[in-house]
């Protein structure tokens, strides 16, 4: 599920004559850095990718692309147990925009509904609360729902989130 946060990746710099290409002694290819990606670590929002992909492309890095970030939960709805798939839906405050500043605006804007959508009645089942910042995700469930409910089970393991 994606989340809307990004991270940017870009080539590496080469000086004039350096190699790019390393070969063993029969001539076969052993790495080429011409599809060496370098991944910063920061993460950006929505707001701040233009002006990042901007200045990176300014500043000389070649092919420089945005990566959006995602997370990764299970096919499978935690509260009853059908295939569907997660989502993130805004919402709805009703809220007098004169009371709040900016600031409050945006924290609440961070704050969605996680659903997992079905194509048979219910159509959709309500799981909890995702709340997303450069900082961190943080996942509210339901009281419903055990703690380990997003987590992958397999036949020989369970991963948790």
């Amino acid at each position: 599920m994606p989340i809307g946060l990004y991270q940017v990746s870009y080539q590496p710099f080469f000086e004039r004559g350096a190699k790019r290409k390393i070969r063993d002694e029969n001539g076969k290819l052993i790495y080429n850095a011409e599809n060496t990606r370098i991944t910063r670590q920061y993460v950006y929002t929505k707001d701040e990718i233009e002006n990042v992909m901007q200045t990176a492309n300014e500043k000389g890095y070649k092919k420089a692309r945005k990566e959006e970030l995602t997370i990764p939960l299970p096919r499978e709805c935690p509260l009853c147990h059908r295939l569907g798939s997660p989502a993130k839906y805004k919402t709805r405050f009703r809220v007098k925009d004169k009371m709040l500043d900016d600031i409050e605006k945006n924290k609440l804007s961070q704050k969605y509904l996680l659903k997992y959508s079905h194509s048979t009645s219910p159509e959709k089942c309500h799981i909890g609360f995702i709340e997303i910042s450069k900082q961190g995700i943080k996942i509210t469930l339901n009281k419903k729902l055990p703690i380990n409910a997003l987590s992958f089970s397999g036949r020989f393991r369970t991963n948790p989130l």
